[in-house]
């Protein structure tokens, strides 16, 4: 068998990326999940027809491959990273951990002097740079690119994989077909940035984002068809992504606060842990407990006493990364954890959270002891306090007892005496 259609059947018949496309294919053909048995429905409905869609895509993937041609060992070093570059991709949790993972699959595939991966902000028309490689200083995550500004902004507009000759007046390659390329875009839009090749990151008609790479050193000639390639697996993965958060909010969330229910909370804090022990990279774990709530219950009421609740939930879902999880531990406590943030860090994003909570105006809040809702809180990290869910969550509650033992209204972190 080719090499090239070995690779296709490996990569679309490995367990988590078949899944993964499965679901992924499914989101593109249902609607956005709602709380109803309706639309539970339309998505079954949906995965019917996954299979005939999931034989499509890789009868696309293995033409475009077999057409490529490549020695033997670029197609060993394909079979070896791409699965498990797809895998990560498909797990990830949003674009500022599927930003960088894009751009890993790029280079392995094109080995560019520089890369850059920006997410669309459709409201406002623009793209903002969310990972990047070898790129100034000055070219910092969260740069902005208008729509229809340089290179970067052109293909934002037509949707169409664009290369040095394409951006020069010739013609740009679009997946389905062949499109016109605008003439004589120069300047890629952002600064330090030698945008040669640009891809759309889309969804249907709806732009996601965009991948440009400067210099490619690797297979040269196919640059345009290996990177629209991977912006589609990288849309597709962003996509996934979102619709699982949505997914997430309807079936795993509590139905007072809007944050994750206890069990899916460890659920996915076990497999953060997992992937943070693959990447060697911290996580850390935040409980944060509301100071004297019983007394604003029987004060205020529980009516009042669940908007608190209701708030609390709001307000920590807006406070922390996309990246993060949020979830209702007990009555009063909730959960965080922090992906890839060590002690230090996350103990300073945990008193940033306290300091937002206290400042808070709760319903009745004033008649509080201290005048404020506040909250008591802890933090504990892996893998220096623990490597098991349910031991890194016992420190950060020991943390909290601390926290409350000195006076509430503070936030501590786990010493390493806390388990023994």
């Amino acid at each position: 068998m080719d090499h090239y259609v070995e690779l296709v059947l490996r990569v679309f018949t490995h367990p988590a990326v078949a899944g993964a496309v499965g679901v992924v294919l499914g989101y593109f053909l249902s609607s956005a999940l709602g709380g109803d048995r309706r639309a539970l429905r339309q998505l079954r409905t949906a995965r019917d027809r996954e299979r005939a869609e999931a034989d499509a895509a890789a009868g696309r993937l293995q033409r475009e491959l077999k057409e490529m041609g490549s020695r033997s060992d670029e197609q060993r070093e394909i079979l070896q990273f791409l699965p498990e570059l797809i895998r990560q991709l498909f797990t990830a949790s949003g674009p500022r951990t599927i930003g960088p993972l894009a751009l890993d699959l790029v280079e392995q595939l094109l080995a560019p002097a520089q890369s850059a991966f920006l997410v669309a902000r459709a409201s406002e028309r623009k793209l903002v740079l969310t990972a990047s490689r070898n790129l100034p200083a000055t070219a910092q995550p969260g740069v902005e690119v208008a729509y229809g500004q340089g290179r970067l902004g052109q293909v934002a507009q037509t949707l169409v994989t664009t290369d040095e000759a394409g951006f020069r007046g010739a013609l740009g390659a679009r997946s389905g077909g062949v499109s016109g390329a605008p003439r004589g875009t120069e300047a890629s839009g952002l600064a330090g940035l030698r945008a040669e090749v640009v891809t759309p990151l889309a969804n249907g008609p709806t732009l996601l984002g965009v991948i440009a790479v400067g210099a490619p050193r690797r297979r040269r000639g196919q640059e345009k068809r290996l990177l629209s390639m991977a912006g589609e697996l990288a849309a597709a993965a962003l996509v996934h992504a979102d619709r699982v958060r949505v997914s997430d909010r309807f079936d795993q969330s509590d139905g007072l606060t809007g944050v994750l229910t206890r069990g899916f909370f460890v659920e996915r804090l076990t497999q953060a842990m997992e992937q943070a022990h693959r990447q060697a990279a911290p996580l850390s774990v935040v409980l944060l407990d509301i100071d004297e709530f019983r007394h604003y219950n029987q004060s205020q009421g529980h009516e009042k006493g669940d908007e608190v609740l209701r708030q609390l939930g709001a307000l920590l879902r807006s406070a922390v990364r996309e990246e993060d999880l949020v979830g209702r531990w007990g009555g009063e406590e909730f959960a965080i954890v922090f992906r890839g943030s060590a002690k230090d860090t996350s103990l300073r994003l945990a008193e940033e959270l306290r300091q937002k909570v206290a400042a808070h105006r709760f319903p009745e809040g004033i008649h509080q002891p201290g005048g404020a809702v506040t909250v008591s809180g802890g933090v504990a990290s892996f893998p220096d306090d623990s490597r098991k869910a349910e031991n890194l969550v016992r420190c950060a509650e020991a943390a909290v007892a601390e926290a409350k033992h000195k006076g509430r209204n503070a936030v501590v972190a786990a010493r390493p005496d806390f388990l023994a």
